[in-house]
């Protein structure tokens, strides 16, 4: 999905923004799937799509002991923020205490995030029934064509 066209990318605003220059290293994917794993790296890109239409599909990423965690990054702060979060029965305020766990994430920079997958789709305006999903998905079980 580019993963080269956008190290490259990067690596060049690094070098002329900021003056760093980086070393791309492209490896077989079981090779940097382990590199990952075992924090073998100093910066690396990843990628992830939320499973539910929930803030917690990227924001459990980051905490101490998800197994999906490849920085190396921990914040007992951040922690107990996801927690809270968890035991929290009004929406507003786990609202706020993702935001605020986002916020540590974010201000640490443990990840940056460099893009969004997006989807194109063209639909005429006569197929009915599509439905899209909050997640960017499209099913057509209940699709008619209303060409007259």
């Amino acid at each position: 999905m580019g993963h080269k066209t956008i190290a490259e990318a990067v690596a060049n605003m690094w070098k002329t923004q900021l003056g760093v220059e980086v070393e791309l290293v492209g490896v077989e994917g079981t090779v940097f799937n382990s590199y990952r794993m075992e924090l073998k790296h100093m910066i690396a890109r990843d990628g992830w799509i939320a499973d539910w239409n929930d803030a917690t599909s990227l924001l459990d990423l980051g905490r101490s002991d998800s197994g999906n965690n490849h920085t190396g990054w921990k914040s007992q702060a951040f922690d107990d923020k996801m927690n809270e979060a968890a035991k929290a029965t009004d929406l507003k305020v786990r609202s706020q205490l993702l935001h605020d766990a986002e916020k540590i994430m974010m201000d640490d920079m443990s990840v940056a995030p460099v893009y969004y997958y997006t989807n194109n789709f063209l639909l005429k305006p006569y197929v009915d029934g599509v439905c899209f999903s909050p997640l960017g998905n499209q099913f057509f079980w209940n699709c008619t064509i209303n060409k007259k």
